[in-house]
């Protein structure tokens, strides 16, 4: 990742190449990476092809699946448990895994968090192979 991928940028809400204006109206902060990315779309969720997949988890019920270029950009950017307990795991030291903020909602990028492993909310019903799950390995 480059550092100005991680600089606030202005963005166009409608971009100018389907006609937005540049007017307090139509301008938003974003990080460097989501206004390359979105470019001339209007949502970032335009630029990739994708459909909510919905799989049955033996322990936690139907469970949506995120992207994985979702996972991958929410743990490199925060890059530190966000237990709302004050954990301080970071990147550097600790394994992270990304798990929903609110267990009820779909996993999109507004409903993802970073967790360290004592905090994981999935920590027990985490897949680690095919058909395998944390909770039955541990002992």
């Amino acid at each position: 990742m480059r550092a100005s991928q991680l600089c606030i940028e202005v963005d166009h809400v409608i971009p100018v190449a389907e006609g937005g204006k540049t007017s307090v109206e139509n301008l938003r902060l974003a990080c460097g990476w989501c206004n390359s990315v979105k470019n001339r779309y209007t949502n970032i969720y335009d630029t990739i092809p994708w459909s909510v997949g919905i799989f049955d988890h033996q322990a936690l019920g139907p469970v949506t699946q995120p992207q994985p270029l979702w996972v991958l950009r929410t743990v490199a950017t925060r890059r530190r448990c966000e237990s709302p307990d004050g954990c301080t795991a970071k990147i550097e030291v600790s394994e992270l895994f990304a798990g929903p903020r609110n267990p009820n909602g779909a996993l999109t990028p507004v409903n993802l968090a970073v967790f360290c492993e004592q905090h994981d909310p999935w920590r027990l019903d985490r897949w680690i192979g095919p058909k395998r799950l944390a909770a039955s390995t541990a002992s």
